[in-house]
């Protein structure tokens, strides 16, 4: 589905940036981020 490529784009971008700076944490919010923004969009 759409959502399921964004989900991966969006996974491969924050893995570039994790590859520049160790930010486990940073990728979790921006995932949490982009799930709540998912939600949003959704209704």
């Amino acid at each position: 589905s759409l959502a399921d490529k964004c989900k991966r784009h969006m996974l491969q971008s924050v893995n570039l940036i994790d590859s520049q700076e160790d930010g486990d944490t940073e990728r979790e919010s921006l995932m949490q981020a982009y799930m709540d923004d998912e939600k949003r969009t959704e209704q």
